[in-house]
C-alpha cells in the first residue's frame, strides 16, 4: 500500500467520523433519551416537595454540557508478530505491552475522536528447522569453491521500541466503550538477535577433489552455536495500523472509570525487504591463501537463499492484540 493510498483512507476515515458526528448532533433531542446516556438530565422538582423550589425548576448542578471529555491512562500487555512472507521458516508470536496516554473530545455522550501518544514494546520470532544452503564462489586464487552448509535450528528474534499517534473515532454505550481508526507507529529502536545451532559448514574444490574441514580452517566444520546480536537496518519508517479496542467500564465512587477491555493492531503496509547482495545467510571469506577463514552471518531480513534464487524473507507486516486495562479520568 502505497502513501497515496494511506491519505485516502485517513480522508476517507475522516469523513465518516465527521458525517457520524454530525448526524449525532443533528438528533440531539436523543441525548437525553438514550438509554445508555451518561448526559445529565434536568430533573425538575415538585412544590409538594418542601424543599423550597418552585415547581419547574431544575437543580443547577445537572445542567447539560454539549462538549464532554475524557483522558484515560491504559496499559496493555498481549502478543505480537511481524508476519513474515517467507519459503524458508515460520513466525512465533512474542510480547506486546504499552503504555497509553490519551484523550477523547465528545459532541454528545455517544461519539467523539481519540487522540494521544503511547510507548509500545513488541517483538517476534522468526524460526527455521534443518536450514541449508550450497552456492559457488571464485577465491582469490581464481579457483572455484562450493560452499554447502546446513544448520540445525535457526532462530532470529526482532523487537521494536515503538511511539503511536493514535486519530481514532470514540463512541461509547454506556458501560461499553469502542475506539476505532488509524493508528500512526513509529519504530525508534529496532534490533535483532539470531541464534544457529548445529552448525555443519564445509567447502569443497572441485578441481583438486579436496574438501576443506576444520583441520584446515576455522571458518569449516561443525560448531555448536553462533550468536549475533544488531540494530535492524530493514524496517518501515512508520506502520500505519488499523486499531480497535474495546472496554467494559466500571465506575468509581470518585466518578472516574476503571476499564477492562481488548485491543488489536493490524498494519495496512506491509514492508518490501529490499534486495541485498549478500550471497547466502551464512557466507566465508577467505584469506590471501585461497582458504576459508572466517563467517559472515547476516539476518534473515538481509539474506538470500543462493540455492533456490529467493529471498529468505521478501516482505512482512505487523500485528498486535491482546488484554487492556485503563482508567478513564471523567470531568467534573
Amino acid at each position: 500500500m502505497n502513501s497515496s493510498k494511506y491519505i485516502r483512507f485517513i480522508l476517507v476515515f475522516l469523513l465518516f467520523v465527521v458525517g457520524t458526528i454530525q448526524a449525532q448532533v443533528s438528533k440531539s433531542e436523543d441525548i437525553f433519551s438514550h438509554p445508555f446516556s451518561r448526559a445529565p438530565q434536568l430533573y425538575y422538582y415538585n412544590k409538594d416537595c418542601n424543599c423550597g423550589v418552585q415547581q419547574g425548576s431544575y437543580d443547577s448542578r445537572y445542567k447539560n454540557q454539549s462538549v464532554l471529555s475524557q483522558f484515560t491512562i491504559a496499559a496493555r500487555l498481549g502478543m505480537a508478530g511481524l508476519t513474515y512472507q517467507t519459503d524458508f521458516g515460520i513466525m512465533k508470536p512474542g510480547i506486546n505491552t504499552g503504555i497509553e496516554l490519551t484523550y477523547a473530545m465528545f459532541l454528545n455522550d455517544v461519539v467523539g475522536i481519540r487522540f494521544g501518544l503511547n510507548l509500545a514494546y513488541s517483538s517476534s520470532t522468526f524460526e527455521a528447522i534443518n536450514y541449508s544452503d550450497k552456492y559457488t564462489v571464485i577465491d582469490v586464487e581464481n579457483d572455484v569453491m562450493d560452499v554447502y552448509y546446513s544448520i540445525n535450528k535457526l532462530t532470529e528474534r526482532h523487537t521494536q521500541l515503538l511511539v503511536e499517534f493514535p486519530l481514532q473515532l470514540a463512541m461509547r454505550f454506556d458501560p461499553i466503550s469502542i475506539n476505532v481508526g488509524p493508528k500512526f507507529v513509529i519504530p525508534i529502536v529496532k534490533k535483532y538477535q539470531e541464534r544457529l545451532e548445529g552448525v555443519d559448514l564445509r567447502c569443497y574444490y572441485p578441481a583438486y577433489d579436496v574438501e576443506i574441514d576444520q583441520a584446515l580452517a576455522l571458518a569449516t566444520g561443525k560448531n555448536g552455536e553462533i550468536f549475533l546480536s544488531d540494530e535492524l537496518v530493514h524496517m518501515p519508517v512508520i506502520w500505519c495500523t488499523l486499531s480497535a479496542d474495546f472496554s467494559y467500564n466500571i465506575a468509581l465512587k470518585s466518578g472516574n472509570e476503571l476499564g477492562i477491555g481488548l485491543y488489536v493492531d493490524y498494519a495496512l503496509n506491509n514492508y518490501h525487504v529490499p534486495k541485498t547482495s549478500n550471497l547466502s545467510l551464512l557466507s566465508i571469506t577467505d584469506s590471501h591463501a585461497g582458504v576459508p577463514v572466517s563467517r559472515i552471518v547476516s539476518s534473515v531480513l538481509q539474506s538470500n537463499h543462493a540455492a533456490s534464487n529467493k529471498q529468505v524473507v521478501t516482505d512482512f507486516g505487523y500485528l498486535c492484540g491482546g488484554f487492556k486495562l485503563s482508567y478513564n479520568i471523567m470531568p467534573n
